[in-house]
């Protein structure tokens, strides 16, 4: 019963191919700023939200890392997903552009362009670190 219930379970969080390349498509767009792995895309697909929140999981594995924030449009609205394991508070930085969460895992969406999304979240990245360094 056991082995029946773990491969039903296993199937629900199954990804289809194309939510698999997509993710790792945002993955390698990643750079890294001030301690922050930041991934963009201007592409749109079905399964945009499950790919970003799956990518800023993983983008948490790079070391030195210590948040995580990809950044998609959907239906004309920027999103931004945001991840850490504690060292960053990510709900602080993504309430500074409108958004909430938990320490850990946070978002945000923004009606502007991409460009300015990210302008507005290195500004907020910047903001974070000014008023929270660890000297």
């Amino acid at each position: 019963m056991k082995k029946r219930a773990l491969i039903s379970l296993s199937k629900a969080f199954a990804n289809s191919i194309e939510t698999y390349h997509q993710k790792s498509s945002l993955i390698n767009s990643a750079h890294l700023y001030k301690e922050c792995a930041v991934a963009y895309t201007e592409e749109s697909f079905s399964e945009i939200r499950i790919a970003a929140s799956q990518a800023a999981d993983e983008l948490l594995g790079i070391t030195g890392v210590k948040a995580s924030f990809v950044i998609y449009e959907t239906n004309g609205v920027i999103n931004i997903s945001a991840r850490s394991m504690g060292a960053c508070n990510v709900q602080i930085v993504m309430e500074s552009l409108g958004g909430g969460g938990h320490l850990t895992m946070a978002a945000t969406q923004l009606n502007c362009s991409m460009n300015e999304a990210r302008k507005r979240l290195a500004d907020a990245i910047d903001e974070y670190w000014e008023n929270n360094s660890q000297e």
